[in-house]
């Protein structure tokens, strides 16, 4: 008999004064007010590290609506690392910090888009909280908790700088239009192929097994090892491999054999 899998969120834990933030602007208004919740997500614990208050589109005493704007300028902003992990809103005392059938299908279509998500509910006389989440189409209650964090939860920032070197490959007569419209849907992908095993350096010195993060401010990032492909056959083809930093050219040749066939003459290596 299969075990199901329990929540990817178990609880939700805030920085407190983002938490008093919210409780401040609950007490100045008699409407409802809402916050985005930036944090990440690690070891089933969602955490909360600043609350972004909505550009509100609809506000009431007892329903809230958010523009798309602001969500969508907040999102482009955020760091790696750092997601959009739900949102804080505020109930009024004679509901309480349960979900309305409202909140339930906010909740439940945050999850439809993918990845996990936490949601809180507060009431600010008497001030209490609740932590949500969606697990198996259901929402449910997790544990919340407000307080100052440890030290090994506070964030550090660091750069991270990656060459790239990309192999373009389109017809004579392509626009700039096309080749950035290329760009905009493709590169990302390009790029991943070629950060797939990235090594780290900081300092010159490369970073392994359980490295200090802590002093970092920029960290140098070697990508994978590109290895253009000119082919006789086809004029103006070429195609790219990227490869270790290792490589040796038999390996070259043994994956260019499995790429394009056991038959494939090469010539340079």
């Amino acid at each position: 008999m299969a075990v199901e899998a329990g929540p990817l969120i178990r609880q939700v834990v805030m920085e407190k004064s983002a938490f008093e933030l919210a409780v401040q602007r609950g007490l100045e208004e008699d409407t409802e007010v809402a916050f985005f919740m930036v944090g990440l997500i690690r070891k089933g614990i969602a955490y909360v590290y600043d609350v972004v208050e909505f550009d509100y589109k609809e506000r009431t005493a007892v329903s809230i609506r958010s523009g798309t704007e602001r969500k969508g300028r907040l999102v482009s902003m955020l760091p790696l690392g750092l997601q959009l992990i739900g949102n804080i809103h505020k109930h009024p005392s004679w509901i309480g910090p349960e979900p309305s059938w409202r909140d339930r299908e906010m909740f439940l279509s945050y999850a439809r888009g993918g990845g996990a998500h936490a949601f809180v509910i507060y009431t600010v006389e008497p001030l209490e909280a609740r932590a949500y989440t969606v697990h198996g189409e259901r929402v449910i209650e997790v544990g919340f908790e407000a307080r100052e964090f440890n030290e090994d939860e506070e964030l550090i920032s660091f750069q991270l700088l990656v060459p790239i070197n990309v192999r373009i490959c389109v017809q004579k007569s392509t626009s700039l239009f096309e080749l950035k419209a290329l760009l905009s849907n493709r590169l990302c992908y390009e790029v991943e192929k070629q950060a797939y095993s990235l090594r780290l350096f900081s300092g010159g010195e490369e970073l392994k097994g359980e490295a200090d993060l802590l002093s970092a401010r920029v960290l140098e990032g070697k990508p994978l090892r590109p290895v253009d492909v000119e082919v006789a056959w086809v004029p103006g083809l070429t195609y790219r491999l990227y490869v270790d930093e290792g490589a040796t050219d038999e390996d070259i040749k043994a994956m260019l054999k499995g790429a394009l066939g056991p038959n494939v003459r090469i010539i340079g290596a």
